[in-house]
């Protein structure tokens, strides 16, 4: 826009000193030396001046351009082959992606030509190489690519890190990844590389020292940091529990669970019934008292049942205070029954028992009671409450085999008051 404004006033300025000119013309007269005199129109003195301006003008700028000529032809080359060394290197990574390792690593072989493809280059033939099961070209460009000051300070070890997760060589990996954790404790593809790393080497005491990272950082949601956590944990309590002929290590691994996850409810049973495989008795007994006075939970409850303190009398006279404000409560029943078997109270043992039974059948219950009444000679009965405690089981367990056909079928069924089928065959109702 200003150089349309521009030539516009030059032209109108040049007609208008024409016009002029033509008015009132005139002549210039040059004088050399006091010896020679030129006389010419005004009119042809300023074309001339023109033309001497413009031919003065283009042989400078043939001049310049003359001189930048080599440098113009080196950024003209380089342009080009930044150009072809892109294309190639996006179309190295599309085979790439697509699974197609020879190709990539032939495409992606020519980016590595130019200086600002390099770094990607060496990556992704790392990975086709990797692939191809050449180990040795694997390694040279991962090399290359950590020496390519293009790369990032971490990217090559990140990948040479995910490399060897795929080689399986988990140990080597997890070394580079928590160097690389030092160095950016914040990276999420570092944390979540460890994260997998750990768990295909079941390096459980590892994993769990960064789970607290992995939720901060956002690698992952509050709900899967609290399954990973107790899978975790589970499988650090199951290792220490086979650890030793005690438990001191099971305590040891118990401290390194934190604060929050000891009061979950699954890592406490868990250490419970590890505490009582390994002949602990009273100690789970405190530690399962007090917390069902801090928070009653069914499952803790029916796991007190299970711990032989060695003074089953003030066991069964805490659960039994239990019992003024959940009389109907059919696992502190349950709980209460097998205490009460534990005090040798046959006659509270079978009033507990069968109390619960009728609150809520449930096999376990029923195989107590008839063993009870197995003690007490009554065969009869004992052998009608093992039977029902046998048809609750193989009735849940066919539930569980039923297919989705069969449950649809079931459904239309019910509807039209059909004896319902199973996987295997009628059930009587």
């Amino acid at each position: 826009m200003r150089f349309l404004i521009l030539t516009i006033v030059v032209i109108l300025g040049a007609v208008y000193l024409g016009l002029e000119i033509e008015k009132y013309p005139g002549h210039v007269m040059i004088q050399i030396d006091d010896v020679k005199t030129i006389n010419a129109p005004i009119g042809l003195t300023l074309g001339a001046l023109l033309a001497g301006f413009i031919i003065f003008y283009i042989g400078v700028r043939l001049l310049i351009t003359t001189i930048r000529s080599p440098k113009t032809i080196r950024q003209y080359t380089s342009n080009r082959r930044e150009k072809i060394a892109n294309n190639a290197l996006n179309q190295g990574f599309l085979q790439l992606a697509q699974g197609h390792w020879k190709p990539a690593q032939k495409l992606l072989s020519k980016a590595m030509k130019h200086k600002k493809t390099a770094a990607l280059s060496y990556l992704g033939t790392a990975r086709a190489a990797q692939e191809l099961g050449n180990t040795k070209v694997r390694d040279k460009c991962l090399k290359l690519a950590e020496n390519t000051t293009a790369t990032s300070d971490i990217s090559a070890e990140i990948t040479a890190a995910q490399l060897l997760i795929t080689d399986r060589k988990l140990d080597q990996a997890a070394n580079k990844l928590q160097q690389l954790l030092r160095k950016d404790p914040k990276n999420t593809l570092i944390l979540a590389e460890l994260k997998d790393c750990y768990i295909k080497s079941q390096s459980w005491e590892d994993l769990a020292e960064i789970i607290h990272d992995l939720q901060e950082y956002k690698v992952l949601t509050s709900t899967e940091t609290l399954a990973l956590a107790r899978s975790t944990f589970a499988h650090v309590l199951g290792k220490a529990s086979q650890t030793g002929e005690d438990s001191r290590a099971l305590d040891d691994a118990w401290g390194l669970v934190p604060s929050e996850m000891r009061r979950d409810k699954q890592i406490l049973s868990l250490y419970i019934r590890y505490l009582l495989e390994n002949g602990e008795g009273s100690r789970p007994e405190n530690i399962l008292r007090n917390k069902i006075k801090q928070a009653w939970d069914d499952n803790l409850v029916h796991l007190y049942g299970l711990v032989d303190s060695g003074t089953p009398a003030p066991q069964l006279a805490t659960a039994e205070r239990w019992l003024k404000r959940r009389p109907d409560n059919a696992i502190l029943l349950l709980t209460l029954g097998r205490l009460a078997l534990r005090n040798h109270l046959w006659s509270k043992a079978r009033s507990y028992l069968e109390k619960s039974v009728d609150l809520d059948p449930r096999p376990e219950t029923y195989m107590l009671l008839g063993k009870l009444l197995e003690q007490t000679g009554e065969n009869v009965i004992a052998g009608e409450c093992f039977r029902e405690g046998l048809n609750i089981t193989v009735r849940d367990d066919l539930k569980l085999e039923r297919t989705p056909i069969e449950l649809i079928k079931n459904r239309q069924s019910s509807a039209l008051s059909i004896t319902p089928t199973t996987a295997l065959g009628p059930v009587a109702t």
